[in-house]
């Protein structure tokens, strides 16, 4: 490559750019971290510095490295305008990290702020879902029960429709709307039937079953759940699957 054929080259900070920028654009997040990385080891002050750290956090954060994502975009942050396209990128990339790594009342503002300060971001419909989940994971199942109908009927075929559709199975079945929960969980089973969810999802039909006072329809899907969830090497849903099954026996 140009970065490493003229590692003197007056132009190297411009080729190392370049070269994060063309990594990014085909999805090689790997070189986009190592070329923004040597850029910012190399050339601290120089004026493209935002433009690469911008590389960066989009490229971490969609390498679910959220930690480094949620550093550098805090960092960068303050360094851009309110409204540009550099603080969108970072207010979604914060609200985002914050989201996945648990820190749900700290993201909640954040990707309140984003939904209302970008509407027509490209990043809108993942914004929205995670804000929806995000209020879902506080215990929020009204809250997030109307934000998740509202995102479920403006992205019916969206990437993350078996996440949200769960999410929205479990809010009913936590607001004790077991039939309503049924039929977005048959939903979920319709539309996404391979989804690498499904363990948790008949987990959920289970606790919905159970509920009901339907102790057999209950037990096939923790049995269902256990299944798939030992084939899938998931440990933690198959040991929950046992945990429901053994309550059954109560």
């Amino acid at each position: 490559t140009l970065a490493k054929q003229f590692p003197k080259s007056a132009l190297r900070p411009e080729i190392l750019y370049s070269a994060a920028l063309s990594a990014s654009i085909i999805g090689r997040l790997d070189d986009t971290q190592k070329y923004g990385e040597t850029f910012l080891a190399e050339f601290p002050n120089h004026e493209l510095k935002p433009r690469v750290e911008e590389l960066m956090i989009e490229g971490m954060f969609w390498a679910s490295r959220y930690e480094d994502a949620l550093r550098i975009a805090q960092g960068v942050r303050p360094k851009v305008a309110d409204g540009s396209p550099g603080a969108e990128l970072c207010d979604f990339v914060i609200g985002g990290s914050l989201y996945f790594l648990g820190r749900y009342s700290t993201a909640e503002p954040v990707l309140a702020k984003f939904n209302e300060t970008f509407p027509k971001s490209k990043h809108r419909e993942m914004a929205r879902f995670y804000m929806a989940d995000n209020l879902a994971r506080l215990n929020k199942f009204t809250e997030a029960g109307t934000q998740l109908d509202e995102f479920l009927k403006d992205y019916p075929e969206s990437g993350v429709l078996d996440l949200a559709l769960y999410s929205r199975a479990n809010a009913h079945y936590n607001l004790d709307q077991q039939d309503a929960a049924i039929g977005r969980l048959n939903q979920f089973v319709s539309k996404r039937p391979y989804s690498t969810i499904r363990d948790q999802a008949n987990n959920l039909f289970g606790n919905v079953f159970e509920s009901q006072q339907k102790p057999d329809e209950a037990e096939k899907s923790y049995r269902k759940a256990k299944e798939i969830a030992e084939a899938a090497g998931n440990e933690p849903v198959a040991a929950e699957s046992i945990v429901f099954l053994m309550g059954l026996l109560v």
